[in-house]
Parts: structure tokens; sequence; C-alpha cells
């Protein structure tokens, strides 16, 4: 049960990570962002990153110490143990998390400073959509990032 339920949700936080950089990347670098990732190895590399951190912390939850808390009502849960091997796990996991949260938010706050800048005033009605369609875009994805 914590295999999974750590190896998902840290392969998801990543994917929203990677998935933030990428937007960022076109927007801040739009020049290069196909060539950044188009290349070789950049996707599998974020594929094994991704992978492996996943398989981190799933690894290391197998060995916490549990026990099955019994409610009145019939219902088991299991409840980690209050160890020292616990305690350094929840905080490794607390740290990535709040760490990539960080990394985040400083990139959408960089691409929402930038993003006004790079914009070219629209000349045609063309362009108006296509600004407004952006900018809904931005705002978005910064929603989605808040609630992640």
């Amino acid at each position: 049960f914590y295999f999974f339920n750590y190896f998902t949700h840290t392969c998801q936080g990543i994917t929203n990570l990677l998935l933030s950089l990428n937007r960022a990347t076109a927007v801040l670098l739009p020049l290069h962002h196909r060539r950044i990732w188009s290349a070789r190895f950049t996707l599998p590399c974020c594929f094994i990153f991704q992978f492996f951190l996943g398989l981190h912390f799933g690894e290391r939850s197998i060995y916490i110490g549990s026990h099955l808390m019994h409610y009145p009502t019939g219902e088991r849960l299991p409840i980690p143990a209050n160890t020292p091997d616990v305690r350094a796990f929840w905080l490794e996991t607390f740290i990535t998390a709040i760490s990539s949260c960080l990394f985040t938010t400083v990139l959408y706050s960089i691409v929402v400073w930038r993003f006004p800048i790079k914009r070219k005033p629209p000349r045609t009605k063309k362009e108006v959509v296509e600004n407004r369609q952006a900018l809904s875009l931005l705002c978005i994805a910064i929603v989605v990032m808040i609630c992640e």
C-alpha cells in the first residue's frame, strides 16, 4: 500500500514539475524550446529521473513499520510507527515536496513576470485572439500549479 502510494504521488509530482518546466521554456525560450525538448536524451532522462525517484520513495516506504489501528466501527487503518527512520522518511518526502513546489512557484512567477514583456502588441484581430488564448492558458496553468 505505502509503496504504490508514495511511488505514484512522487511520479505525479515530478511529472507536474517537468510539465511546468516545459511550459516555462516555451514562454521564456521560444527559439530554443523545441531544440531543448526534442533532444535525443531529454525525455528518456526525464522519465528515468521520475521513475527512479518514485522507486526510491516507494522502496523507502516499504520499511515503514506500521500497525493496524482498530476503530469501534470495525474498520482498520494502517498507522506508521513513530521511529527515527520513519521521521527521517517523512522529513525527506516533505523536503522534496516543498522544494519542488517552491521551484515550480518561482518558475511560474518568472513566466508571469516575463510573459507581458515577451508579448508583442497585437496588430491584427488574429493576434488579439492568440494573445487572449495565451493569457487564458497561462492563467489556467497558474491555477493548476497553485492547486497542486
